[in-house]
């Protein structure tokens, strides 16, 4: 449960980014623009971080051990292993 958590708030913070280019349509301008570009780039972080975490010990040696390109094809194999 936790694994599939972890991977749903990496995902999320991939996707948090692109909120940033919505924001301008709702009418927010100046000062508050910046204010919500970094309040979305600062949660995005924590949550990347967060779901990093959730995955647990395990997950944080195979990015260790086979690098960053290598470790969502590892993952995958976890989750579909259950």
């Amino acid at each position: 449960m936790a694994l599939r958590l972890g991977i749903g708030m990496i995902i999320a913070a991939l996707v948090a980014p692109l909120t940033i280019l919505v924001v301008p349509f709702f009418g927010v301008m100046g000062s508050q623009l910046t204010a919500y570009a970094t309040m979305i780039a600062i949660c995005a972080e924590v949550m990347f971080w967060g779901g990093i975490a959730l995955m647990g010990r395990d997950t944080w040696r195979a990015i260790r051990d086979h690098g960053w390109r290598r470790t969502p094809r590892r993952i995958l194999e976890v989750v579909r292993a259950g």
